[in-house]
């Protein structure tokens, strides 16, 4: 499959990529950071000789950097077969204290460059009558953090979409999942190592989609939560 993961060059991201290449997949990332994205093909390329990889840049809050990023991929592939809609960043804030900006940052990365670049993808899987669409929401979509206000109000967004969206595709082959994690570990823990052992690994989550691209085309994971063992952290 050509599949598609946004914020693949680290964390999460990097973690979905390397398994979905260990299956045999060729993958596509997109980060703003030219430095990451050279780093990582060379990485994947060398550990995945045989796979087919491309590492573009694109700013998700530009719809223009977004067209840009599809097209090359389309001219490079032909063909999208999976899109992860990974990217997202996080900052606590209550609704009446967090940052001035907060909510369209927020808004802005974790739900319209997800909107954006589906819409873009879509054009091809309609043609193709087929392809899967995996939206990384969080749990926080169903279960509102007061401390991380404009994150959970964007990962609703991002739910919501996603659930519209199934609806919308069901009668045309186009699968749609929404992955609600909970507490998972990545680098933005650092300093607080002593947690790992209590939360969701970034693993956890890439098998999961690994799971998703075994079924057969008449079935769908509409959505799976996915908690720490011993609950949030």
């Amino acid at each position: 499959m050509n599949i598609i993961i946004t914020g693949g060059t680290k964390g999460i991201g990097k973690t979905i990529a390397t398994t979905l290449a260990a299956e045999g997949h060729h993958i596509a990332v997109c980060a703003r950071k030219k430095e990451e994205l050279n780093q990582f093909l060379e990485e994947m390329q060398n550990e995945f000789p045989k796979q087919r990889f491309l590492a573009i840049p694109c700013n998700l809050a530009h719809k223009e950097q977004i067209a840009h990023f599809y097209n090359l991929v389309i001219e490079a592939w032909g063909k999208i077969d999976a899109l992860v809609n990974n990217a997202g960043i996080f900052e606590i804030g209550t609704p009446s204290e967090e940052a001035e900006g907060s909510l369209e940052k927020m808004m802005t990365i974790n739900f319209m460059g997800a909107y954006h670049l589906t819409r873009q993808v879509l054009q091809n899987m309609k043609q193709n009558e087929s392809g899967i669409i995996i939206n990384i929401c969080s749990i926080a979509a169903k279960n509102l953090i007061t401390e991380a206000a404009s994150y959970s109000l964007s990962k609703m967004a991002l739910y919501g979409f996603t659930k519209m969206l199934r609806e919308e595709l069901k009668p045309t082959g186009i699968k749609v999942t929404a992955i609600l994690p909970g507490s998972t570990w990545s680098t933005s823990w650092k300093g607080s190592e002593h947690l790992k052992p209590k939360m969701i690994q970034p693993k956890d989550i890439a098998d999961t989609i690994v799971a998703i691209t075994k079924l057969s085309q008449s079935a769908t994971v509409e959505e799976i939560v996915i908690t720490p063992q011993g609950g949030q952290v």
